[in-house]
């Protein structure tokens, strides 16, 4: 069991990586497919929720505001 999660974990280290990759390359609808497989595959994960961020980042959504006014 250890040896399939860490397994897992890596994968969706990768598939992270290689969503940012082409994010970077300026293909979003391609690192949405990757993390899109992140949440579906690797469901309750940190690499699951770092890819909904990200998701919600690329579909406009916003998942926290911040308030730089001055007091």
């Amino acid at each position: 069991k250890s040896a399939c999660d860490s397994l897992s974990d890596r994968l969706g280290l990768l598939y992270l990586s290689l969503a940012d990759t082409w994010l970077r390359k300026g293909q979003p609808q391609q690192a949405e497919q990757y993390l899109e497989k992140i949440v579906q595959c690797f469901p309750g994960t940190r690499q699951a929720e770092a890819a909904q961020v990200r998701l919600s980042y690329l579909k406009g959504e916003t998942t926290w505001q911040a308030d730089f006014k001055k007091q």
